[in-house]
């Protein structure tokens, strides 16, 4: 969350496996429209670049993190900003799971994003 709050994309491919898939919402996106995930750092660069890149800014706001092994939820809430558009606050549940090596293997995003 640090790195996509910095705007920094190496720091943030550098936290995943090179096996990681992400579900960012778990579901589907315009970007995962199977719901299978995105795979590997070629998927994360795809997510980073439609999701990610185009924001003036994205804040997390944790407000619960429970762990169980290697595995983390938190809870925050999520605003992004994106100029001449605005803002889209949301809250969500995210899951991390983590490899023997302390790198993200799995992350999945559980949120709705607000309508209209």
């Amino acid at each position: 969350m640090r790195a996509v709050m910095a705007k920094d994309r190496r720091a943030w491919l550098d936290c995943f496996a090179e096996d990681a898939v992400v579900h960012d919402p778990v579901g589907g996106s315009p970007v995962d429209p199977d719901g299978l995930g995105l795979m590997g750092h070629a998927g994360l660069e795809r997510f980073w670049d439609a999701l990610v890149a185009p924001m003036s800014s994205i804040r997390f706001q944790v407000r619960q993190e429970h762990r169980a092994g290697r595995s983390v939820a938190r809870v925050a809430t999520v605003t992004a900003e994106l100029d001449g558009v605005g803002a889209l606050t949301y809250d969500g549940v995210f899951v991390y799971d983590l490899d023997d090596e302390g790198r993200i293997a799995a992350l999945r995003g559980y949120f709705e994003l607000p309508v209209g």
